[in-house]
């Protein structure tokens, strides 16, 4: 995961909220984080055009406020970590100070380490309106003289005072630093004392990694890239040239590859190794897509680099990523990111190739920064699809539901998030014998099964671990019932002829397709110009009140797909048509 405006991901830098009257500006700010005193003092100097009152948030409880080297009283919101104080004094420029209680040696003492931005995520932060703030100042003083600090350069012993920018990935505490160089980059990895084992496992993980980085033909932005593992972090991200690696899952057995959490591990750090070879500036209203491209090449980088020598099952159970490390209120927009759009660029794989989404990458990596208009227009040159389609559409679906099978020493767990009970097949072969059983599955459930010790390969509902045509990943591949192709013969009518007359599917359509009748009828003529085009369903399935069904559009010449939305309210209709192309 990144934070691309490197500064909004700390909490002692600075949110844009207007309070009250005039402006505050924050000239600079300076971080004491002292190791004797137990304690981090957080000093702004600030520009006020008129009286008003200053705001903090903080996760930190906040002991003392002073203002102009005044304490001054403050408040706090009882519904949130919010902090108020007045500001007793006109002067242009104010130096404020906060000081909140932190022992660093003791979080050293137990967690072997500690990575500076955690430390600020839970400081005081200062909001201001219309202010991009600078960088921190960030001076450690006061440590033991065994605690090393990593500067992004080089570890530093017996440190008394030290002073840095923020940007400068600080690490105290008890590590170690291992040295690696491929590709041109050399990569510094920090890991804490007794987890050298995890050290070696990221080098041999980053190796691999940079095999499929070398086959995109990307290249890196910087030349130095350090790679810190810290497991209290809150999440894996990438900041300028730094890489952070969270709780990384505990493989089980000691083979790098051979199970679903030994994969996980690599596609974390497949993701942020990724994100070095694209520019630091991505707008805000395409970031979550850029996400799921990413998630998608990192788990697709596993079919590169593995080919068929590992059972696929491993391989497309990456889809499904464990979203363990995000908090409860996070999960939708992780399920979205690392979920949701993975798997439509999969889906848009299945149409186009992976040759031109590859190139898709290799174009954005060159860019100075991506927005959504440059996006969308590579997106489109480069895969000759809508991807605005794609967008609307996977927008509007609530949820996803899928199968999944993970598959341990001894045991297979087939897990389903479908509204209803399933039975699927699952097809098992051994060194002497193949055998198939049904397994049912209850509603949003899962199902674990004893395998005997001689077992080959594992194939649940014949292959279709990931449907190649269809994103709704439901594995039931039913009829369209009778009382629905009906809705299909209308919409080849539509699309079709020229002169149908809207008022006599009035009741069959929504407002919305009605409105869009001329614009779908002059995309089928674009791509299929006077031809008769049939509409064939291949996959549906159920979204709380919607039918979703995936399409193909075809002649004896030419195909595309498309989707076709159908609700029920007091009888069915044609809510949503899109032709995907």
């Amino acid at each position: 995961m990144k934070k691309f405006i490197l500064l909004t991901s700390i909490t002692t830098i600075l949110l844009i909220k207007t309070l009250a009257y005039g402006d505050i500006n924050i000239v600079n700010h300076t971080l004491i984080i002292d190791g004797k005193e137990n304690q981090i003092i957080s000093r702004f100097l600030i520009e006020v055009s008129q009286e008003k009152s200053l705001i903090f948030s903080s996760s930190a409880e906040i002991k003392e406020i002073l203002v102009a080297n005044q304490k001054v009283p403050f408040s706090k919101n009882p519904s949130g970590n919010i902090y108020i104080a007045n500001l007793p004094t006109y002067q242009t420029k104010i130096p404020v100070e906060v000081r909140v209680n932190y022992e660093i040696v003791k979080e050293i003492s137990k967690n072997a380490m500690v990575v500076l931005s955690e430390v600020m995520r839970t400081l005081p932060n200062l909001e201001v309106q219309k202010q991009q703030y600078i960088d921190s100042t960030v001076v450690i003083t006061n440590m033991p003289n065994d605690i090393k600090v990593f500067d992004g350069n080089t570890v530093i012993t017996n440190v008394k005072e030290a002073t840095r920018k923020y940007s400068t990935p600080l690490c105290l505490g008890y590590f170690n630093l291992f040295s690696y160089s491929q590709n041109n980059i050399q990569f510094k990895v920090i890991i804490p004392e007794g987890k050298e084992e995890i050290g070696l496992n990221l080098i041999s993980w980053l190796r691999t990694a940079l095999q499929f980085i070398n086959y995109l033909g990307t290249e890196a932005k910087y030349k130095t890239i350090n790679i810190i593992y810290y497991e209290n972090a809150e999440i894996s991200e990438s900041i300028l040239n730094n890489i952070i690696i969270s709780r990384l899952y505990k493989p089980e057995g000691n083979e790098y590859f051979k199970n679903i959490d030994s994969l996980q591990n690599f596609i974390i750090l497949t993701h942020e190794l990724l994100h070095q070879m694209l520019p630091e500036e991505i707008g805000n209203d395409i970031i979550d897509i850029i996400e799921g491209f990413i998630q998608f090449l990192a788990i697709e980088s596993l079919e590169y680099i593995f080919g068929n020598s590992y059972p696929k099952e491993l391989v497309y159970n990456s889809y499904f990523i464990t979203l363990n490390n995000y908090k409860e209120s996070e999960n939708e927009l992780a399920l979205v990111r690392y979920r949701k759009y993975p798997l439509v660029f999969r889906y848009i794989n299945s149409i186009v190739g992976k040759a031109q989404l590859e190139s898709l990458f290799k174009f954005l990596s060159k860019q100075n920064a991506i927005t959504t208009q440059i996006f969308e227009k590579a997106f489109s040159d480069l895969t000759g699809l809508s991807f605005r389609n794609f967008r609307e559409l996977f927008d509007g679906i609530p949820t996803l539901w899928e199968l999944s099978l993970i598959v341990s020493e001894n045991e297979a767990k087939i897990l389903s998030t479908a509204p209803t009970e399933i039975v699927v097949p699952l097809e098992i072969s051994l060194d002497d014998t193949n055998y198939m059983i049904s397994v049912e599955i209850p509603k949003s459930g899962s199902t674990n099964i004893m395998l005997p010790n001689n077992v080959k390969s594992l194939i649940l509902n014949k292959g279709r671990i990931f449907p190649e045509q269809t994103m709704a990943n439901n594995f039931l591949n039913l009829q369209i019932p009778p009382h629905l192709t009906r809705y299909l013969a209308i919409l080849e009518d539509i699309i079709n002829s020229e002169k149908i007359s809207i008022s006599k599917y009035s009741k069959s359509l929504s407002k919305k397709v009605q409105k869009n009748i001329k614009s779908i009828q002059l995309t089928k003529k674009i791509i299929f110009g006077e031809r008769y085009v049939k509409i064939v369903p291949e996959h549906f399935y159920r979204s709380e009140g919607d039918i979703i069904i995936y399409a193909s559009l075809t002649t004896l010449f030419k195909s595309t797909y498309s989707v076709i939305v159908i609700s029920f309210g007091q009888g069915y209709y044609i809510k949503d048509f899109i032709i995907l192309y």
